[in-house]
């Protein structure tokens, strides 16, 4: 039971953080004041940098909200729910590679980054093997009982 409230604990801290980092990129783009900073570059380039900006922020939305969703609801075992994530988990995995590969230009910022990734890589990897290994358990439990019986 403990594994089961731990993987539960672990999916709704990263759907939560999943969406709070994606309602913070929706506002991204006026915080940083990037229409000043693009106002040199042809506008389908521009453009294309806001939609991107906009369809990553919602993508990334609703894996969030479908991991919160899943959790709460007591689905997080349905074949939909690991698809989500698996699909988060490869998400966040991704960008921790990428910003390893090619850190953030801002020192102090580049590890807050990549620790977040690896922070959420790791919770959605978690939240996947942690029902095997609750599996694991109750099959060496049975096979003890087991054992127990035929001892008798």
């Amino acid at each position: 039971m403990r594994i089961h409230k731990l993987r539960k604990a672990a999916l709704l801290i990263v759907g939560i953080a999943s969406s709070a980092m994606a309602t913070f990129h929706f506002f991204l783009p006026h915080i940083f004041g990037w229409a000043d900073l693009v106002t040199g570059i042809p506008p389908p380039i521009r453009w294309g940098l806001f939609s991107v900006n906009v369809f990553f922020s919602s993508l990334l939305l609703s894996g969030g909200i479908t991991t919160i969703i899943a959790t709460l609801r007591n689905e997080e075992s349905s074949l939909i729910a690991y698809c989500v994530f698996i699909g988060m988990g490869c998400f966040w995995i991704i960008n921790a590679s990428y910003q390893i590969i090619f850190p953030f230009p801002v020192a102090g910022l580049r590890w807050i980054l990549l620790g977040f990734a690896i922070t959420m890589a790791f919770l959605y990897v978690l939240s996947l093997l942690l029902p095997f290994v609750e599996s694991a358990k109750k099959r060496a439990q049975h096979q003890a009982v087991g054992e127990g019986k035929n001892r008798a």
